[in-house]
């Protein structure tokens, strides 16, 4: 697939990338080796640590330009471009403060004698990332692996070439030796073979759960570490003693952001038979004054999906939901533009026979289901491929940590919508991946645990 940076708003190709050769890939492959196997990568880590001090000041001093980098390239609204900037710098901070905490030597009581875990690199890690949080999902890996040692080859999405080119200047301009972050414009069957490597030791990838499942079954092959933050069908419950006006807002945001492109975004709304109507009408209400728009333009709600290729996948979903016997309460339909605008929509009546029900629907489209009780909304939820996030909402905060406990999911937000932080663990289960990115459990994931024992 070509790389290449189109305006979403309007289709108009701003410019082509040139791909990598294998050529390309074997002198990328030899400085990350030669990296990993240097003093810098297995030395003390305080002398990786100032890098990413450095990267977080530059990307704070850049927020508006990196800002309508990725707006222009994938069409998040601006203020939205802005807001991923910042976490991006308040993640590499994060781990350059944290980082040499997290890797100490942890002792173990053992009747041996003396015990304890050190923790170091493992080797190039190759990231296979997406375009959604285009500065973002890179961050996730670099921080945690560059403080940890581990050299990085990474593929963005052909849709965001200008997002990662702009990502692997600044790392670089932060102090990165060669090697330490590599950007490739390359295929999925380059990725494979780079996988397949002897010099290549883990696999992580943000993605579909198709791009999963080969990433995956690579890295099994050869017997790799890999991690898989993939789809999601997260729910938002709203119980019947919720703050139904606060619920609404924040469950419009949490539908819409990112026009809907997100995959913690709430997909599938439980709401209790004693509120239903009345959050679905004060909902219904919001979406219909929804400002549809140029992403540039700091009074639009709403943005255009990423591709044609995207507007076309989701309108074909509504689609099939609607001949499956799903109810189009609102929207439906893409607006008419140049652009891959498609308009805010709720479905209801979805049944468990409607392939709607299963899947995931990456854009600005709201399910409604309506429940008796608690049990019925945990069922639900639970009946799902996907266990990523979910948000419950009550004013009863133990009934929500009941029910919390019991969502078969990665993560529970009670009272907002799932979110993320640089020092909260991020991942789900099922077949929204395993493995966790960010905080303490991210920087573990691709470092060797090694016990050492003294003898008594």
């Amino acid at each position: 697939m070509a790389y290449q940076t189109v305006n979403p708003a309007n289709n108009q190709l701003i410019k082509e990338y040139t791909p990598h050769s294998d050529k390309d890939i074997e002198a990328a492959l030899q400085k990350a080796d030669a990296l990993y196997h240097s003093e810098w990568a297995k030395g003390d880590i305080s002398q990786r640590l100032p890098v990413l001090h450095k990267l977080a000041d530059l990307i704070d001093s850049r927020v508006e330009e990196l800002a309508k980098i990725a707006s222009q390239e994938m069409g998040k609204l601006i203020e939205q471009s802005r807001g991923e900037v910042k976490l991006c710098a308040q993640i590499a901070r994060y781990y350059a403060d944290n980082a040499k905490q997290f890797l100490a030597p942890v002792p173990y009581k053992t009747e041996f004698g003396d015990a304890w875990v050190e923790h170091h690199p493992i080797g190039v890690i190759m990231a296979v990332e997406p375009w959604n949080f285009p500065y973002y999902q890179l961050m996730r890996v670099l921080a945690p692996n560059l403080a940890a040692g581990n050299p990085v080859l990474a593929k963005h999405a052909s849709i965001v070439p200008h997002c990662a080119e702009t990502f692997a200047h600044l790392v670089r301009e932060a102090g990165a030796p060669d090697g330490a972050w590599t950007n490739l414009f390359i295929s999925s069957d380059q990725v494979a073979n780079i996988i397949a490597d002897p010099r290549v030791q883990g696999a992580a990838l943000t993605g579909s759960e198709k791009a999963g499942s080969v990433v995956a079954a690579q890295a099994a092959k050869h017997i790799k570490k890999s991690t898989l933050e993939l789809g999601g069908n997260d729910v938002f419950v709203v119980l019947d003693d919720a703050d139904l006006n606060k619920a609404v807002k924040i469950g419009v945001q949490a539908r819409l952001n990112n026009a809907g492109q997100v995959c913690t975004a709430a997909k599938r709304f439980i709401l209790h038979e004693k509120i239903a109507d009345k959050f679905l009408s004060a909902f219904t209400d919001a979406f219909s004054k929804v400002k549809v728009g140029d992403q540039m333009d700091a009074s639009t709600q709403l943005g255009p999906l990423s591709s044609k290729d995207a507007l076309e996948t989701l309108t074909k979903q509504v689609d099939n939901a609607v001949k499956n016997g799903a109810k189009l309460h609102f929207g439906g339909k893409p607006l008419e533009s140049k652009g891959n605008f498609f308009e805010p929509t709720i479905l209801t009546h979805i049944t468990r026979d409607n392939p709607a029900y299963f899947e995931e629907f990456f854009g600005p489209v709201a399910q409604i289901y309506v429940v008796k009780d608690d049990d019925a909304a945990v069922k639900l939820a639970n009946d799902s491929h996907y266990g990523l996030g979910g948000a419950v909402f009550t004013q009863d905060i133990e009934r929500a940590k009941r029910m919390a406990s019991r969502i078969e999911t990665g993560m529970v937000y009670i009272n907002w919508l799932t979110d993320t932080a640089a020092e909260l663990p991020f991942g789900g289960v099922k077949r929204s991946g395993f493995g966790r990115e960010l905080s303490d459990l991210g920087i573990k994931e691709f470092v060797n645990q090694k016990l050492v024992v003294v003898k008594k």
